[in-house]
């Protein structure tokens, strides 16, 4: 099970593909602007998470937390 954080939604339970690439390609800087800032996704059974930041003008910053 995967389940998606981000900067202001509800957690959301395995996000389809779709919600992902729509969440990385299409949303703008508003979107990360709000809330928290970032995102994370949270694998069942993992120690770790990956974390989304949107650092303008270049793109993501991705990092592995434990």
């Amino acid at each position: 099970m995967i389940t998606y954080h981000g900067p202001i939604e509800k957690p959301i339970v395995n996000p389809s593909d779709e919600f992902v690439r729509n969440i990385i390609f299409k949303k703008t800087e508003d979107y990360w602007q709000q809330g928290s800032g970032d995102s994370s996704f949270e694998i069942e059974g993992c120690d770790e998470s990956y974390i989304l930041f949107y650092d303008e003008p270049y793109g993501f910053f991705i990092n592995e937390a434990p």
